[in-house]
């Protein structure tokens, strides 16, 4: 039984096949560096192949099949250009230099960066209220991290406390006195 083949129009969408093709063909045409993932999603494959469309440049020698999919996506050199009004006009992307094209890569938009307040932290702060025992900068250190919002895991308070006090004698900041620690750590 033979198959129906369909007419394909540039407005049709490309399929997951078409878009990994191009995707290749772009990699290894342009040099993008980092190259565009063909394993991804077809919607972030789509996303990734139409920022990097606005490396292409018409003497790109791309194949057919890509120039087709860049067009099916409106975008590339190549492409039909929408109706924009001239004040929402796109910039022109920057050109590489070099021997390959830089990828452009999608840019999400950041979330603030929180300060958070570690193990680590509430570790050097028990030392600096004054305790001096294992058991004192383990009660210390995981009362100061509950306090700021973390979790009370007894075993990771033990185990940053242990670590803590290694690193220390490693570096000669810290001498054993029975169960007490002397803290030598310059101000």
């Amino acid at each position: 039984m033979a198959k129906k083949k369909t007419a394909k129009t540039e407005d049709a969408t490309p399929s997951r096949k078409d878009l990994v093709e191009a995707a290749k063909d772009m990699n290894k045409t342009m040099g993008l560096d980092p190259i565009i993932d063909v394993k991804l999603g077809v919607s972030k494959l789509t996303a990734a192949i139409k920022t990097n469309a606005e490396l292409v440049e018409e003497t790109d020698e791309l194949q057919n099949e890509t120039w087709k999919v860049l067009a099916s996506l409106g975008v590339g050199p190549k492409a039909k250009p929408a109706e924009t009004k001239p004040e929402e006009a796109p910039a022109p992307a920057p050109k590489a230099k070099g021997k390959g094209k830089k990828a452009a890569t999608p840019k999400a938009e950041k979330a603030p960066k929180v300060e958070r307040y570690t193990r680590a932290m509430a570790f050097a702060d028990a030392i600096r209220s004054g305790a001096n025992t294992k058991e004192k900068i383990v009660e210390k250190a995981s009362a100061l991290y509950i306090k700021s919002g973390g979790a009370d895991i007894p075993r990771e308070s033990n185990w940053m406390a242990r670590i803590g006090l290694q690193v220390l004698d490693a570096f000669g900041l810290v001498e054993k006195d029975g169960n007490k620690y002397n803290f030598n750590i310059p101000a």
